[in-house]
């Protein structure tokens, strides 16, 4: 992901909300934002690309 530290660009939504219903049964149980993808919840790699990108503030939505 490209640098962002000297543009404007500060803050990032990320959205978590939602029903899973295209997942179906396993959406029930866990939000997706939280699947592991390996040992980590896909939220994890989402949070860590925008600070490398140098994002400063991110909101859960």
């Amino acid at each position: 992901m490209r640098k962002l530290k000297d543009a404007a660009v500060k803050s990032a939504y990320i959205t978590v909300a939602g029903k899973g219903t295209k997942l179906g049964r396993i959406a029930r149980s866990i939000p997706k934002p939280l699947f592991l993808l390996g040992k980590s919840p896909i939220v994890d790699f989402i949070v860590k690309e925008l600070i490398q990108a140098g994002i400063e503030s991110i909101y859960f939505i």
